[in-house]
């Protein structure tokens, strides 16, 4: 078992669970683990809830403070009322929030503002994205009545906005 990092604290019994931990990735604020480990009729029971009600556990898997463990999951409302009900009552649950999935690229998309959003548009509708590219930035102004200029600067705007975004 590595202990290596104060933060990790482990139940008692985890090296009979445990098969595989790595926790190389780490900053001053939080610790990113891998851990391998053999689940137990409880977490079976969890695991195949997801699959009989087509739910999405996504990743990564967060324990708080407090040593409970968050997670997001997507599915209809149905599935996840359903799901609900048949969560072993050894698993002490807390619902933190409901809402509407939004993926990280509806996400991204709204962080751009109108008329960014308009310029995108058009230039994804125009090819300018395309490999090769099929459009250029008088093309894309021409259908928008902008200058080249205006949308040349627009679009590195937009791309500036996107590579910061998933370049970390």
């Amino acid at each position: 078992m590595n202990s290596r990092r104060a933060s990790v604290r482990w139940p008692p019994d985890s090296e009979r669970w445990v098969t595989r931990f790595n926790d190389d990735y780490s900053d001053s604020t939080s610790t990113t683990a891998f851990v391998h480990f053999v689940p137990n009729e409880t977490v079976t029971d969890l695991l195949t809830i997801f699959d009989t009600f087509t739910l999405v556990l996504d990743t990564p898997l967060e324990f708080t403070r407090h040593g409970e463990l968050s997670v997001q999951v997507y599915g209809t409302d149905a599935a996840i009322r359903s799901a609900l009900e048949r969560v072993p009552n050894d698993v002490s649950l807390k619902i933190g929030r409901i809402g509407e999935y939004r993926s990280e690229a509806d996400r991204l998309y709204g962080t751009l503002t109108e008329r960014q959003r308009e310029i995108l548009d058009a230039a994804l509708d125009a090819g300018y994205y395309s490999a090769p590219r099929e459009a250029t930035h008088e093309d894309i102004a021409e259908t928008l009545d902008l200058s080249a200029g205006t949308v040349g600067d627009h679009l590195r705007k937009i791309e500036a906005n996107v590579l910061a975004v998933i370049g970390r």
